[in-house]
């Protein structure tokens, strides 16, 4: 609303206005009756064409947003050129041009990105490292101010700014002990969701910036809440050079969205992610490991038919002291994922019998035992080789299972921990072997 002042200006202006076109029988033809702006704001002109050659008529503006960029005073016909600057409000607005006594009406569109928090990361697609790859979160305010936190090469760093009217921003991020980065941002939308594209440069790799906003809330439920138990695969489980586990673990997606993973990777090393699900169901994982010196990451979709498969990248730096894996690696994981829902609970009834199967962690070759698992979910082996002592406990509740085993090779025993995925209960885990990590499965069936 305009202010009382500002207002009776204008009043006045238009009085005078009145005035003069009685004692003066000037009249006055815009070539256009109004203009349309983006939130970006620009530049145009409006001619005027005057009835005869000796009418005089003037130019004024109150608005804020309105600047007159040419004379402001002319006789006979003329030419106005305005600006009109950046509306980063979230409302449409209108504007006025009083000229020659009449009005002239300019409408901007709000900025039109919904405000909240961004949740993303950046990878250079087709070459994703660790120095070039990160997490990436912005919190962005109705005006398009923001504030944001960006990780890579294990560095964190914060920076903050505004993006202009028509949604773009470009930052420099400065980071301890390394290069600069420029951060080159636009909003966007992703299958109808509110996003942020862009790129991230240090001046020798460029990255791509994805991020979408998280919007569930109690009020607006995230259709992806549940308990889910998710599954790591190798690339290769047979390479003694990457970790032959299966990484694993559990996932919980709140009402608001929010999630908590905890699990393992096939390494052994802990793992805990907690970032919430966009509104289009991206879950966003990246997590430093290693003394920051390396991290997993990827783009995993959930979807409302409780299951989900992703590719994500882990990385591990050469570290002469550790005990596995001590020249590092570069690998691709597979995961695979699904809700949990215990058989106690009115979930589907666990498998009578299976197949678990131990290989990979130093293992001469590899052990493969039946077993039968009762409604309580207690486990006893079928098998007629007892020699490697295989014992197993499952937790229907959760669909974790635990176990150990003798490996009678060198006489001595291992302990392994996995998950049950419930879309048809294949389960996977890992244990740690000599100084190589090992895969434990087990597959539903007679």
């Amino acid at each position: 609303m305009k202010s009382p002042k500002l207002f009776l200006a204008i009043l006045l202006s238009l009085v005078a206005a009145v005035a003069m076109a009685a004692a003066d029988p000037c009249t006055f033809t815009f070539d256009t009756t109004g203009a349309q702006f983006n939130t970006a704001g620009g530049s145009s002109n409006i001619n005027v064409t005057a009835s005869g050659t000796n009418c005089s008529w003037s130019v004024l503006t109150f608005s804020p947003f309105i600047t007159i960029t040419s004379a402001t005073n002319f006789t006979g016909d003329g030419t106005v050129t305005y600006t009109v600057a950046d509306n980063t409000n979230k409302e449409q607005h209108s504007s006025t041009i009083l000229m020659a006594g009449q009005i002239y009406t300019i409408t901007q569109d709000g900025f039109g990105i919904q405000a909240g928090n961004y949740n993303g990361f950046v990878v250079q697609t087709n070459a994703p490292s660790h120095d070039s790859s990160g997490a990436f979160n912005l919190n962005l305010r109705s005006n398009g101010r923001y504030t944001a936190r960006l990780t890579m090469g294990g560095v964190r760093s914060a920076f903050k700014g505004n993006f202009d009217g028509a949604g773009n921003s470009t930052n420099t991020v400065t980071r301890r002990g390394l290069a600069s980065l420029q951060v080159i941002m636009q909003t966007d939308i992703f299958n109808g969701a509110n996003g942020i594209t862009g790129t991230v440069s240090d001046g020798v790799f460029t990255s791509e910036v994805f991020a979408v906003v998280a919007s569930f809330s109690r009020t607006n439920r995230c259709p992806f809440q549940g308990h889910y138990t998710i599954v790591l695969a190798p690339a290769d489980s047979s390479d003694p050079t990457v970790p032959q586990g299966y990484g694993y673990g559990t996932l919980t997606v709140g009402r608001s969205g929010r999630s908590s993973l905890r699990g393992a990777l096939g390494d052994g090393t802990k793992i805990g992610v907690s970032v919430p699900v966009s509104e289009d169901g991206v879950w966003p994982v990246y997590e430093l490991l290693y003394k920051n010196q390396g991290s997993w990451f990827g783009s995993i979709a959930l979807s409302t038919n409780s299951q989900f498969a992703a590719a994500v990248d882990w990385f591990k730096p050469p570290v002469a002291t550790d005990h596995f894996y001590t020249n590092g690696f570069t690998t691709a994981l597979m995961v695979t994922g699904a809700v949990y829902v215990s058989p106690f609970s009115k979930g589907p009834p666990l498998p009578q019998s299976g197949t678990v199967t131990l290989g990979g962690g130093n293992l001469a070759g590899n052990i493969m035992e039946t077993v039968a698992i009762d409604s309580n979910g207690i486990v006893t082996v079928t098998s007629t080789n007892a020699n490697d002592k295989l014992a197993v406990e499952l937790l229907p509740a959760t669909g974790q299972f635990s176990g150990s085993f003798l490996d009678t090779g060198i006489n001595q025993t291992f302990t392994f921990n996995g998950v049950l995925v419930q879309t048809n209960y294949l389960g996977a885990g890992l244990f740690l072997g000599t100084n190589e990590s090992g895969f434990v499965t087990f597959d539903p069936g007679p």
